[in-house]
């Protein structure tokens, strides 16, 4: 079964809430006197610090409150009706009387927002989630992925698409090119479109930024890694080049990317040049992350390349930019 990761920040907002009276009010077996308030809540069952959920399971929506009264003393109960409003990301979730139930579409990095008004007093309690694939679950027995068609899917040495993938929206590239094979110069339809306002937004800041390898066949990627061990040796190969089926360009959602700082080449030096400082800032506002950054060779199994981006979507890219990590860290973290 899929599975979820959901990652989760509670905000209590306080409205008021306060009770004026004589009498004495008993919390489960303990009296509190006089005025009583809510001094802190929180809920029982959503996830807390990068819980889980999967799939199917309803999340349910109860909340811990704590009041305490003029003297100090404190009493706790449970709320397990609560109402319920997602006020961001209302496509992610259904909501099931006190309950929520995650889509089991929700991309990695997706938030959505509960908002909950406990039925009895005056405030309001919000939490923040953010949906986070375990890629453990989107692979088969022969560790060929099955979630290939998804931009958030991850593959590397260990995980590798179908051989006979081929998506089925890849479109040509609308952004300068290097080499004329076509085949390269072309990106599933939703990261060309990301490509092309990555493009402008750096030409506008006098960036003038080249794609020069985009989608590659399971043959194309044969040949090249095949070429690579042969003129370059097979240690080079493993650190530049995946075998076929391992490479991010048959998703049709990496690019290399150049510019004639760097002789329109892919090499080290592009990360160092005005264009590969200006990519690897602001990538991530387009969706794009630098794939493979430098010093995490063994983590991502390649050596650096800041010339080599891949989508992921714009709420992933930021999250994964933020956090410092591989795309391979931040789904396992």
């Amino acid at each position: 079964m899929k599975r979820l990761f959901i990652s989760t920040l509670l905000i209590l907002t306080v409205l008021s809430s306060s009770c004026s009276s004589d009498k004495t009010t008993e919390i489960n077996g303990i009296k509190l006197k006089g005025d009583i308030d809510v001094h802190s809540a929180e809920f029982i069952d959503l996830p807390q610090d990068n819980g889980f959920v999967r799939p199917g399971e309803l999340l349910e929506i109860r909340a811990k409150v704590t009041y305490v009264d003029s003297e100090g003393t404190s009493a706790t109960e449970t709320k397990d009706s609560v109402e319920t409003n997602i006020t961001q990301g209302q496509h992610l979730v259904s909501s099931l009387d006190s309950s929520l139930r995650i889509s089991p579409d929700a991309l990695s990095g997706e938030t959505i927002t509960v908002k909950t008004s406990l039925p009895e007093e005056d405030f309001q309690i919000f939490a923040v989630l953010t949906v986070r694939k375990n890629p453990a679950d989107y692979i088969d027995p022969q560790g060929i992925i099955t979630d290939f068609e998804a931009i958030d899917s991850l593959v590397n040495k260990e995980r590798s698409l179908p051989s006979d993938y081929v998506p089925s929206d890849l479109v040509k590239l609308s952004v300068p090119t290097v080499l004329p094979n076509p085949e390269i110069n072309q990106l599933r339809k939703v990261a060309s479109d990301a490509l092309s306002e990555l493009f402008k937004a750096a030409s506008a800041e006098g960036y003038s930024l080249s794609a020069r390898s985009g989608y590659r066949s399971y043959s194309t990627q044969s040949s090249l890694y095949s070429s690579n061990v042969a003129n370059k040796g097979i240690e080079y190969a493993q650190k530049y080049s995946a075998q076929p089926g391992h490479s991010e360009h048959q998703t049709g959602l990496a690019i290399d990317i150049t510019a004639s700082s760097a002789n329109n080449q892919l090499t080290d030096s592009f990360g160092e040049t005005p264009e590969g400082m200006w990519a690897a800032k602001n990538a991530h506002l387009f969706g794009f992350i630098i794939r493979y950054p430098k010093g995490k060779d063994s983590v991502t199994g390649y050596s650096y390349e800041p010339w080599h981006l891949r989508y992921v979507g714009k709420e992933l890219a930021e999250k994964i930019f933020e956090s410092g990590l591989t795309m391979e860290e931040w789904f396992e973290n």
